[in-house]
């Protein structure tokens, strides 16, 4: 009897023994959660000198950068066998908490950006204390900035390579690029593969030829960059803009038959505000984008519109700056008016107006046409549909004259006028009618710009 009575006193010994164990084993592999707002640590133990301290491994760090937060598991190992009192860690040598994880958060307001040092440390029950351990976080959720020095040459005057200096930073010190260069409206002329680079000074070079291999025309040119870093912050910069008026032979344009069914909207002279501004809102309307040609002085004069005509995507062409007629002129002074105006809509909207020309009244000899190609401009535009919306007819009249004559190719000469304005709306819809797509000048000649 008694026997059995120390059998079943040996039996709840070892039932409650196993009891705590598993109690110990549970906190020991669960814990409590942590984050960096956790419970502050106060108790100091001395560590023992007989049983070795616990091994605490973290879960979740490593090298890279982060753009997302990043979460950190303590895994603690009890070697003295009598269970493991707590896990602490401390941020940026930061006050001491309690817990078995952590999130090393990646706020938008960036405030958290860079490296963080975490340190950790594990306690027994027996007052054994590891020694402090510490692991590195990383984060950045910055895109690279760069800022552009210069761009040389600033005005080409030849065919040839184009360089850019420029300045990027980043908290990771590495990025991968990729250079582009646009046109005046945007478009990609040619592109770059991406490279791998160290933040700081660069210089980057284009050799002036488009992807197809070919130089370009003269015109309005620009870099960007397509910049990424470590931890796949991506940005696209700003233009660097620049400009190309190496000579060329001008060539006189009056409609182009290679091009489909596409036919280009011209808008001539932009003396008045209220035209230019209501042609403009009836293209944004239609989602449709034409070619102007105001006189210079009016660029100067109406710098809003002009700068609005830019940003809106459409085309831009030289138009002289007083509108003579350029047939009297000498070759010095066809340049000169070309240059002036060309100038004004650099200083409004940092374009110009090239590759494209075209001569006040369509009057031009052959001094006219080589001195527009000196100045860079390949393309003396005249037109094969002429509607004499200047003359006031009627806005049903201007739209009838249009589209009576419209075909694949041509290239529609309108002015900024009261009655065009109010002919504008028919005239796009009768050409879509028509299957025909009104485009800019850059659209239809695109063969022969890049």
């Amino acid at each position: 009897m008694k026997a059995e009575t120390r059998r079943r006193r040996r039996a709840r010994r070892g039932a409650f023994a196993l009891v705590v164990v598993a109690l110990l084993a549970t906190a020991a592999l669960f814990g409590v959660s942590g984050v960096v707002q956790g419970s502050t640590s106060t108790e100091e133990v001395s560590p023992s000198p007989t049983a070795p301290p616990p091994v605490t491994t973290v879960v979740g760090a490593d090298t890279r950068w982060h753009s997302k937060p990043v979460r950190l598991v303590f895994v603690a190992e009890d070697l003295s066998g009598t269970g493991l009192a707590s896990t602490e860690y401390s941020i940026d040598a930061g006050e001491w908490r309690t817990g078995t994880s952590v999130v090393i958060p990646a706020p938008r307001s960036h405030k958290w950006d860079g490296k963080h040092v975490v340190s950790y440390r594990s306690r027994d029950n027996a007052g054994g204390v590891e020694a402090t351990r510490t692991c590195v976080i990383r984060i950045d959720t910055t895109a690279p900035r760069a800022k552009w020095i210069w761009v040389k040459p600033a005005v080409r005057t030849r065919v040839g390579k184009e360089r850019v200096r420029v300045r990027i930073k980043d908290v990771s010190l590495r990025a991968t690029y990729r250079l582009i260069v646009v046109d005046g409206v945007g478009r990609t002329v040619a592109s770059q593969k991406t490279r791998a680079i160290r933040t700081g000074y660069h210089t980057f070079t284009w050799n002036g030829r488009s992807n197809r291999g070919r130089y370009v025309a003269p015109g309005t040119y620009g870099f960007k960059l397509v910049l990424r870093d470590a931890a796949g912050n991506r940005r696209v910069t700003g233009v660097k803009w620049f400009r190309d008026r190496h000579a060329v032979g001008s060539r006189v344009v009056r409609r182009n038959t290679s091009v489909g069914r596409k036919v280009a909207l011209t808008f001539d002279d932009c003396y008045s505000s209220a035209a230019w501004s209501g042609i403009l809102n009836v293209l944004k309307r239609y989602k449709v984008k034409g070619t102007f040609f105001p006189v210079g002085s009016q660029v100067l004069a109406k710098r809003s519109l002009a700068r609005r005509t830019v940003r809106e995507g459409h085309d831009i062409g030289n138009h002289s700056w007083s509108h003579p007629p350029m047939s009297r002129l000498s070759y010095s002074s066809v340049i000169s008016q070309l240059r002036k105006t060309e100038a004004a809509w650099w200083r409004v909207a940092r374009r110009t107006p090239a590759p494209f020309y075209r001569p006040p009244y369509g009057d031009f000899s052959s001094a006219t046409v080589r001195a527009a190609g000196r100045a860079g401009y390949k393309y003396t535009v005249l037109w094969d549909i002429d509607p004499l919306d200047w003359t006031n007819p009627g806005s049903s009249v201007i739209a009838s004259r249009v589209l009576s004559r419209a075909r694949p190719g041509s290239i529609i000469l309108l002015h900024t006028k009261a009655q065009t304005v109010r002919a504008l709306p028919a005239i796009i819809r009768g050409l879509k009618r028509k299957g025909l797509t009104p485009v800019t000048l850059h659209e239809m000649y695109a063969a022969g710009l890049r």
